[in-house]
């Protein structure tokens, strides 16, 4: 659409025309670069094809602006004045380099101003007229301004003779700091040097001491202790201080020192009763000690800060102070809030990270762990060997503490995920600092983390990887004497002693002499061996062997024999199974041999049964024989145990590992099953069927609908479109409406109307919207210079005023287009035919209500009082009557003419119409034209003749006759001329 097509920013910049530097071809300029030859052609070359343009053309008249690639593309061209434009109603575009236009001006171009170029969207296309000086560098920041060629900048922290012009630390690298300053900002104004001392040679910032101060005696020794804690300083020896800089020329170059409360007025203020308290003899207490600010003392938790944090611990200091009621200070200057504050945060993160020591300097006082760390299960030293963390790498299980210890230097433990984002939890000590500080961290969280020192060296970083824990301290350990339960993974809660493994062992190899009374199998035998020593132990889908009814395992005795336990819920009436991974000496004892079984064992089978079917009864778990084998076995195979009557059982080798599982869930698709539980999916049954509606896409219980265009789970905006219509038609003053019902935003339209012709076009939704309306003849032109749009609603579009209306005013045709030069489905309203009639009031059937004259004016009434009638009187006088005069002026007189004109004459007319005529005979008569006639017919004769009427000669004749046979013809004019005649049939 036209809206689009030109963007809304508009260069208000001149550009002069060079004479004598035409180029040929557009390709050959820079990217997004314009130029105007001296022939009038506009040559160009964009980085994007180009939507529309607009410029002006200064010092000259545009005559005509045509073809080139904006017109080949259809573009619609106007030129006015000095004013180019062209858009397209259709979207089209033209790019990206060649003859944009050519012009045909008046006057000599000094010059383009005000020109916009813009994509097929409307987004600006930032052109620049060419202009041959442009390898000049012009830009006054750079090093070689005013010279040929590109621009050149000197590079980051040096000035273009290569001095470096941001701080040198000492590393020597230019701008690359090392340490954070008094103020954060990571610049040489306030640095602390590796010695952690701050170096105020280059200070100019106000968050750091004034320069001015820096002059004053022991500025040094003040500061140290004021902003770095050090120093053992009473009162009387800092009011000493500040009272030996009464009079000295140091504070002379100050005009105004910091901010806040630290201005010229106040250190005079100290200075002086610094300088009285020392003339009193003692100066204790006016540097705080007798009590906080006056504006704290009206919080109620006031001794949450003024607690000595020395008696009552520092992490039981910073609970307290993380509640601090903030509000209270509203009395207090913005610098008491902000330390406080700042206070209050630091506190807050030290409770989170349970840090007790993270915000005092000096060694932590004893009640730390009233709240603080646990005992460290590792110990990094940070510094001790210059810029690195000792040991770097570490390697621990969740749950288990480090603690980091700085040794030497100015440093802290960084593992944040705002640094390291992949860290699997966050842990940070605070601030760098180069005090004796401890930091503690529990990794609660498996995974690997990384750390640093904020900021560090690149040697001053380090990882931690958490494994998962492993509670049972009875795996892989040597006083576990890989029997039965050896390898049992259990919780830990009552199963941490090795003892009680061997024990279980030990109970089990005697049999297990405890009774099942639960029903619980071997957990409940454990229970009730060891006095409940694991009632809290789960066994539920942990794995053991002996866990599973109908199952073979193996027990190591520790002398080279191994029991087969088995737990049976059928008689066993015979067995067979094979030793995998070393061969059978010799198989004995156990409840086979106790049943009478005849037992045999050779290379790696055994083999039990009955000769007198006799069975091994189902019961607990025990033992059906015991093997001495050549080696170690790796399991059983092949095995086969029957009952009675010689029915495989399904016997199977139970390892230890757990049960598979079993879907217990009777509305899954697979109960009963083992494994895992399957359900069908959302509206299918289990066998894949359709439970559920089909949408119409077809999708099974699937939401899409059919919207109001009848599409498919479309959005109803494929057939929302526009109504045209007319309204307030005055056809007598010339003026009408363009009634609009727009569903969608319209970005730009063409009207053709029929029936009038078009003068003016203004006001409307068009004219609200600020689109730029042309009207003639007529077509209706609206588009818009900015890319705005007309909403969706209805209204007015647009008034015009027109003359020479037709009885019939139509839509002829209309181009709406949305802002993206789409067309929109436009449907036009019906014709304006307007009220026929009179419409000059002078006339006697003048019609007020008539919009167009229908040539229907009357100006006399007739004799029945009708404008414009034709009742008339006759002879008689009667309006409207039937009584005529006769030739004789008689009213209703019987005189007539006769054939002569002759009133009563007694001329009259033969028999051919002649007046006065003598003829008898109507075969003698002659008619105009041609004629045929039947005469003397003698239908019982056969016989009958044809008249012909000729006002012309007649040269031939045929003609039929119906309703006869023709068997001759002969005689009349015919033969008397000579004439050839034949007849036969009809004709």
């Amino acid at each position: 659409a036209a809206n689009n097509i030109i963007d809304t920013a508009i260069d208000d910049f001149q550009f002069n025309l060079l004479s004598g530097r035409d180029v040929a071809d557009g390709c050959d300029l820079p990217v997004d670069n314009i130029l105007l030859n001296s022939d009038g052609s506009v040559v160009y070359n964009s980085s994007s094809d180009i939507g529309g343009f607009q410029f002006n053309v200064d010092g000259a008249t545009v005559n005509s602006a045509t073809g080139g690639d904006a017109g080949a593309a259809g573009m619609m061209i106007s030129a006015s004045g000095d004013m180019v434009l062209a858009f397209s109603m259709t979207g089209s575009t033209f790019g990206p380099c060649g003859t944009m236009i050519n012009l045909d001006l008046s006057g000599e171009a000094a010059g383009f101003s005000a020109f916009t170029f813009s994509d097929v969207s409307g987004n600006a296309i930032d052109f620049t007229y060419y202009d041959e000086s442009d390898g000049i560098c012009e830009d006054m920041n750079a090093c070689n301004y005013g010279d040929d060629g590109d621009c050149n900048y000197a590079e980051e922290n040096y000035d273009c003779e290569g001095n470096c012009t941001a701080c040198v630390y000492d590393d020597g690298i230019c701008g690359s700091p090392q340490y954070e300053d008094l103020n954060g900002d990571w610049c040489c104004d306030n640095q602390i040097d590796a010695d952690g001392l701050c170096d105020y040679s280059s200070n100019d910032d106000d968050d750091g001491p004034p320069e001015c101060l820096m002059d004053c005696p022991d500025f040094q020794t003040l500061f140290d202790f004021f902003e770095l804690g050090e120093g053992d300083l009473t009162e009387d020896n800092l009011c000493e201080i500040f009272a030996s800089w009464d009079g000295d020329d140091c504070l002379s170059d100050c005009s105004d020192v910091g901010d806040g409360d630290s201005d010229l007025e106040e250190i005079t203020e100290i200075i002086g009763v610094c300088s009285e308290c020392l003339a009193a003899g003692s100066c204790e207490g006016i540097f705080g000690d007798d009590g906080p600010p006056e504006c704290m003392l009206d919080c109620e938790n006031i001794e949450a800060i003024t607690v000595d944090p020395a008696e009552v611990g520092q992490y039981n200091y910073c609970n307290g102070l993380a509640e601090f009621d903030q509000s209270c200070l509203s009395d207090c200057d913005q610098g008491t809030i902000d330390f406080v504050d700042m206070f209050v945060t630091q506190c807050e993160e030290c409770i989170e990270q349970n840090n007790c020591e993270c915000i005092f300097v000096e060694d932590p006082p004893e009640g730390c762990d009233d709240g603080g760390d646990d005992e460290a299960d590792y110990v990094v030293e940070v510094g001790a060997d210059g810029n690195s963390f000792s040991p770097a790498d570490l390697q621990i299980e969740a749950g288990e503490t480090v603690q980091w210890v700085n040794v030497s230097g100015f440093h802290n433990v960084d593992g944040s995920t705002d640094t390291y984002p992949n860290n699997p939890d966050s842990f940070y000590s605070g601030s760098a600092s180069n005090d004796a500080w401890t930091y503690s961290y529990t990794f609660e969280v498996e995974g690997v983390y990384d750390y640093e020192c904020t900021p560090h060296a690149p040697s001053m970083a380090g990882t931690i990887t958490v494994s998962a824990s492993n509670n049972n301290s009875c795996m892989n350990s040597d006083d576990c004497d890989g029997g039965l339960f050896c390898n049992m993974d259990l919780p830990d809660a009552g199963c941490e002693s090795c003892s009680n493994f061997n024990m279980i062992q030990d109970c089990y190899n005697d049999g297990l002499p405890c009774s099942d009374s639960d029903g619980g199998g071997v957990q409940s035998c454990v229970e009730e061996c060891f006095g409940g020593v694991f009632e809290s132990c789960d066994f539920e889908n942990e794995g053991a062997v002996g866990d599973e009814p109908n199952t073979l395992w193996l027990a190591d005795n520790g002398d080279g024999t191994y029991d087969v336990g088995y737990w049976t819920t059928d008689p066993i009436g015979g067995f067979q199974f094979n030793v995998d991974g070393t061969t059978i000496n010799s198989a004995s004892g156990g409840d086979a041999s106790a049943a009478g079984f005849m037992v045999s064992a050779a290379g790696t089978t055994a083999l039990g049964f009955s000769l007198t079917g006799a069975t091994i009864a189902p019961g607990d778990p025990s033992v059906l024989l015991t093997l001495d084998l050549a080696g170690m076995p790796t399991g059983l195979s092949n095995i086969t145990i029957s009952d009675a009557s010689g029915s495989d059982l399904g016997f199977t080798y139970d390892d230890g590992s757990p049960p598979p599982p079993t879907c217990d869930d009777m509305a899954a698709c697979n109960y009963g099953d083992e494994g895992d539980c399957e359900y069908a999916m959302e509206n299918y049954d289990c066998d894949g069927n359709c439970t559920a509606d089909l949408d119409c896409l077809g999708e099974c219980g699937g939401m899409a609908m059919e919207d109001e265009c009848g599409i498919c789970d479309g959005d109803g905006s494929s057939c929302l479109g526009i109504d045209l219509s007319f309204s307030n038609v005055n056809t007598a003053d010339g003026t009408m409406d363009i009634y609009m019902m727009n569903e969608l935003a319209l970005g730009g339209f063409q009207i053709d109307l029929s029936g009038l012709n078009i003068t003016s076009a203004s006001g409307g939704s068009a004219t609200d919207a600020g689109f730029m309306l042309s009207a003639s003849g007529s077509v209706i032109l609206g588009f818009s210079m900015t890319g705005a749009t007309v909403p969706v609603g209805e209204g007015a579009l647009v008034s015009i005023t027109f003359d020479s209306p037709t009885p019939e005013i139509c839509f002829a045709d209309a181009v709406m287009s949305d802002s993206a030069g789409a067309a929109i489905t436009t449907t036009l309203g019906d014709c304006y035919s307007g009220t026929p009639g009179c419409m000059d009031d002078s006339a006697c059937n003048y019609n007020m209500d008539a919009t167009y004259d229908d040539g229907s004016c009357a100006y006399e009434y007739d004799c029945a009082g009708e404008c414009g009638g034709m009742a008339m009187e006759d002879c008689a006088g009667e309006c409207g009557g039937m009584a005529m005069e006769d030739c004789a002026g008689v009213c209703e007189g019987s005189s007539d003419y006769d054939c002569a004109g002759e009133c009563n004459g007694t001329a009259v007319e033969d028999v051919c119409g002649a007046c006065n005529g003598t003829e008898t005979d109507p075969a003698n008569c002659i008619a105009d034209g041609f004629s045929l006639s039947l005469a003397n017919v003698d239908l019982m004769g056969g016989t009958l003749d044809v008249v012909m009427n000729n006002s012309e000669p007649v040269a031939g004749f045929q003609f039929n006759i119906n309703g006869i046979n023709i068997t001759g013809a002969t005689g009349g004019s015919a033969e008397a001329n000579a004439f050839m005649v034949s007849g036969s049939g009809s004709v």
